[in-house]
């Protein structure tokens, strides 16, 4: 067949031409960008594959970055215990130098000089040896790991053990021993007392060696400097011995620079400046508080947190350092006739000394603290000291010089000059040297101009030291001698502490003694109790609506009142709810009403201080109060009265049966009539017809509060219309209608308990129209029993409670204590010689009996006298508590035993006077104890302990000998961490090995999946071309085929 309207020639062409310019433009594509896959489209599965392989791709380079800067600190860490291991071979050859007899003790001292300053090189090398800014040597580079997998927890964990001077060379090594052995010992500083904490506050007091007669005042709340206080010059704030520390937080008021929270830069001990960053603080960059703006200074107080190791870890810095500082200051002045003299007149002749024309070499020297020797090059310092990088005044040199020397040791130190003469200062009265060191100048006119440094030797230093263990301030004494404890301040009232000496320290005092800044004494104490279950009643009121007032118009003229008390069925109150409890459930939520009640618990005072508030849980659901107390006291409820209904009382969830209360025997008789489904709520005609206590029904017309002026009311509005028609027909205002809003009823009662009788209701509308009932009876209620306490109820005893005290004396003299919150007064009695029966201390137990049970229903605690064992022991018959506290006596070391027998809480205890006092002294044993090394011979072999690297002494032979035995165990030490180093470096090389291998052919099969073949491609590329070019033709062909129909029109 010849067609034209469709030419299928040309659609054919057409689509083989759409086809094969797809595929030629995906060929181009992937050979311009070299990828197979360059949309999810071309490889769905392919691009998901070749993304999982990039990402372990990555992360393997990750890993083996890692992995590298893993060998990078291992290799850091070998090089620097290297050079320790080179400095104990030397320290080694000294003393093995020293133990030779040959030597006389000068030509020793001079051995130890040299020991000494290489023990104090190995811990700068241990304390400065980092690597990304962390130590890495000071023991605190534990438990660290290198992360060298590319998925979680593929990782490899390193410990570096501390390499100080004082933690080489302690521990066990093994020698040879026999029956004779020769000991020496190393003096440390020796524990004295100990300051037991307990709560979290801010606290004052001042530590006194006796030896020396220095002191330190540490101030919890620091005071506020006023302005008027404060002598302000420039950027330099003036308060006398303001005890502030670089990096302090202060608040600063006054100018607008000085504002709000500061940080302390310590210039000296009556200057400081302000920074605003504890960095810049740190930095000594101070801010700028223009022409001597007055500002007013407010520290912020030293509170010691015991869960906040940083917060100990400070409270105890500060302290150290305090009483270091309590040391008469040492300084060192430069010559006149120095370097620095002369930039003073540089300097003061054009206003600011031009830094760049300086040689740098003239601002280094050497400074040498306590021994400490550190080159100290400040230029830089004072450039940044300066208010340009090029030009310095002599005050800001003065900032540069005491900001290096800060940095270098530590703020105790200070800088001042006069007329370009500088003084460096040490408040902590350490001995100073300076030397011209590295510098090619004279700054301080020392070395070669001045016949060599300028030394001063060291005054009298504080023995005392502290530190925390746990939750106890260790006070240390290095003569082991005493330790004044005064003038102590706790800002909290119910703070204390606990001063103890520690094992070989004295006291004149009875032992512990409790310090506190508050005039009642806190003591020891015993608490147990018997075995018993919770108490609990529950009170199920019969009525939570209630009734309205005569004319009642809203829910808030509605009551439902109760009132009664929660006693031990004794008449001690617990809970005293006898001026009302409402209870009216429109207007009172259960939150209402347990708190109402809460708000009673306990709010007169009880015999027993024992019982609190905390004992009793009050919950309210559904009309049901109940009250459980949680140590199983006895629960009843007295007095209780309501006009609105009665209450029934459930004991123990009902396993101990129920009672019913009720004040009188008539209460409120109640029906209810709901209101009807009509829209309006319109009658003509709406007749209630009523008997009422049995008498000849009346009929009610309360047609008025459904006719067409009313029947948009509100219920209460309709509520009170219909107890005006009620009341008016009765002549009886004793009855009342309210509305209940919840269940859109009308609530009819009679205050007076009688029957309601409602037998009908005519009404001009339908049935329901305007009230859904059509009679209903409310019985009456005037026969109630009257009752208004019930039995108490208690929890299941098991075990009573019972304790025994036993006196470690015989004579007690004005002895007492306190048994639950109640004091005995203090009498004097002789076990051995005196009767009990009739003397003092009888009498003024069973007076404490007496005030005890006062607050009981019955006579539960009791006490029985054993004068052969000077024991007494307690009762509580019905499981309560026993506390035993405060104990107070005139005897010198009187105890008490206090067991058990019966009961939980506190185990076996003695229970001692503690002496309640701001001040205390302790005087250590006089003898420090040293660590003790061993050494003798046999063919036996022992283990024995070691001396420190930094408390050996080649002094002595005795000395050398010990000294070899720390410094072979110091040098096993670094040995085994090179060792181990070295093997987490190989282990290391080869993890990189492997993670390249394994990152090489995860990237070759990636690229398999998505880089594009170019042989392939480029085959399909030329294909393509050549197909589309035919297509081209042959669809040229296909349109013009259909011309040769027209001569078939011709």
């Amino acid at each position: 067949m010849v067609a034209i309207n469709t030419n299928i020639a040309s659609l054919l062409a057409q689509n083989n031409t759409r086809q094969v310019n797809n595929e030629l433009e995906k060929a181009m594509e992937r050979l311009s960008s070299g990828l197979r896959i360059n949309s999810a489209g071309d490889d769905a599965a392919g691009l998901a594959i070749a993304s999982r392989m990039e990402s372990q791709v990555r992360g393997l380079q990750a890993a083996i970055k890692n992995a590298n800067d893993g060998i990078s600190v291992t290799q850091v860490a070998e090089g620097a215990m290297d050079e320790v291991g080179n400095i104990l071979q030397r320290m080694r050859e000294l003393a093995v130098q020293s133990a030779n007899d040959s030597n006389s003790d000068a030509d020793r001292a001079y051995l130890q000089e040299e020991v000494a300053q290489l023990a104090e090189e190995i811990t700068r090398i241990s304390e400065t040896t980092q690597f990304n800014g962390q130590n890495i040597l000071d023991g605190s580079y534990t438990d660290k790991y290198f992360q060298i997998g590319a998925n979680a927890s593929q990782n490899v964990g390193l410990s570096i053990a501390n390499l100080a001077a004082d933690a080489l060379g302690i521990g066990a090594i093994t020698t040879s021993t026999s029956t004779s052995s020769t000991t020496t010992s190393t003096a440390v500083t020796e524990e004295v007392a100990r300051l037991e904490f307990a709560f979290d506050d801010t606290y004052s007091f001042k530590l006194t060696d006796r030896d020396t007669g220095l002191n330190y005042q540490i101030q919890g709340s620091a005071t506020t400097a006023a302005s008027g206080n404060v002598s302000v010059s420039a950027d330099t704030i003036t308060i006398t011995d303001h005890g502030l520390r670089t990096g302090d937080e202060v608040s600063a008021t006054g100018t607008t620079t000085y504002t709000g929270t500061m940080f302390v830069i310590k210039v000296d001990e009556d200057t400081i400046q302000l920074a605003t960053s504890k960095g810049n603080a740190t930095n000594g960059t101070a801010a700028d508080n223009g022409t001597a703006n007055a500002v007013t200074i407010t520290p912020s107080a030293l509170t010691l947190n015991l869960e906040d190791a940083q917060s100990k870890a400070d409270f105890e810095d500060r302290i150290n350092i305090g009483l270091k500082e309590s040391a008469v200051n040492t300084t060192v002045t430069g010559y006149g006739t120095s370097d620095a003299q002369q930039l003073y007149a540089q300097a003061t002749a054009s206003t600011v000394l031009d830094l760049t024309s300086v040689d740098s070499d003239h601002f280094q020297f050497t400074l040498t603290v306590d021994g400490e020797t550190q080159d100290v090059d400040f230029l830089n310092r004072a450039m940044a000291a300066a208010t340009t990088d090029s030009a310095a005044s002599f005050t800001e040199i003065v900032t540069g010089m005491r900001n290096a020397i800060q940095s270098t040791f530590d703020d105790s130190l200070s800088v001042t000059h006069s007329s370009g003469v500088f003084t460096i200062e040490d408040a902590q009265g350490r001995s100073l040297s300076v030397e011209q060191g590295s510098g090619s100048g004279f700054f301080f006119g020392t070395d070669t101009q001045n016949s060599g440094s300028i030394d001063v030797d060291a005054n009298v230093a504080n023995n005392l030291s502290v530190g925390f263990d746990d939750s106890d301030l260790v006070i240390s004494h290095a003569a082991a001698g005493g330790v004044d404890l005064t003038n102590y301040t706790a800002a909290t009232s119910t703070t204390y502490n606990v001063f103890s000496a520690s094992t070989g320290s004295s006291s004149s005092l009875t032992e512990p003694v409790i310090l506190t800044n508050q005039t009642a004494g806190v003591s020891t104490s015993m608490l147990i109790q018997g075995e018993i279950s919770e108490s609990k009643i529950a009170l199920n009121f019969s009525d939570t609506f209630g009734y309205g007032s005569d004319g009642a118009t809203a829910n808030s003229d509605l009551s439902a009142t109760y009132s009664f008390q929660i006693t031990d069925g004794a008449g001690n109150i617990y809970i005293d709810a006898s001026s009302g409890l409402d209870i009216q459930e429109l207007n009172n939520t259960d939150a209402t009403i347990e708190a109402y009640i809460n708000a009673r618990i306990l709010s007169s005072a009880l015999a027993d201080t024992l019982i609190t508030a905390d004992e009793f849980d009050v919950d309210y659901t559904g009309g049901v109060l109940t009250i459980t107390n949680s140590v199983g006291r006895e629960l009843a409820v007295e007095n209780f009265s309501s006009a609105y209904g009665k209450v029934t009382v459930s004991k123990l969830d009902g396993l101990e049966g129920s009672e019913e209360l009720s004040s009188q025997q008539a209460l409120t008789s109640e029906f209810r009539l709901t209101r009807g489904f009509g829209t309006t709520l319109t009658a003509a005609t709406a007749i209630m017809t009523i008997a009422l206590d049995g008498a000849t029904a009346q009929t009610v017309d309360i047609s008025s509060a459904f006719d067409a002026s009313t029947s948009s009311d509100t219920g209460w509005e309709q509520a009170g219309l219909i107890e005006a028609a009620l009341q008016t027909a009765f002549t009886d205002t004793n009855l009342r209608v309210a509305y209940d809003s919840e269940t859109d009823q009308f609530a009819i009662s009679d205050v007076l308990g009688r029957e309601l009788n409602f037998s009908a209701f005519a009404t001009s509308e339908p049935v329901g129209q305007v009230i859904v009932e059509t009679g209903v009876v409310a019985q009456a209620n005037k026969a109630n029993t009257v009752a208004t306490s019930t039995t108490a109820v208690s929890g299941v005893m098991t075990e009573a409670a019972s304790l025994k005290l036993t006196f470690s004396q015989d004579t007690l003299t004005s002895t007492g204590f306190t048994l639950n919150g109640v004091a005995l007064t203090a009498a004097s009695f002789n076990f051995e010689t005196d009767t009990f029966a009739g003397s003092t201390f009888e009498t003024n137990l069973d007076q404490l009996m007496t005030t005890l049970n006062a607050g009981y229903d019955g006579q539960p605690i009791s006490y029985a006298m054993d004068e052969a064992s000077r024991a007494i022991t307690l009762t509580h018959s019905k499981g309560g508590e026993l506390q035993v506290s405060a104990i107070a006596t005139s005897n010198a070391s009187l105890t008490i035993g206090a067991e058990v027998l019966s009961g939980k809480g506190d185990s076996n205890s003695t229970l001692a006077l503690y002496e309640t006092l701001t001040s205390a002294s302790i005087e250590g044993d006089g003898t420090v104890d040293g660590v003790a090394t061993v050494s003798s011979s046999s063919s036996s072999s022992t283990s024995v302990s070691s001396t420190g690297i930094s408390q050996i002494s080649i002094a002595s032979q005795e000395g050398a000998n010990s000294a070899l035995s720390s410094i072979d165990a110091a040098l096993s030490t670094v040995l085994s961490e090179r060792s181990k180093l070295g093997a987490l470096e190989n282990r290391l090389d080869h993890t990189i090995n492997n993670l390249s291998n394994i990152a090489t052919n995860t990237s070759a099969a990636k690229s398999r999946v998505m880089d594009a073949d170019f042989a392939v491609e480029t085959a399909n590329l030329t294909k393509n071309q050549i197909l589309s070019q035919a297509a081209t033709s042959m669809l040229a062909q296909a349109n013009q085929s259909k011309q040769s129909i027209l001569a078939l029109l011709q």
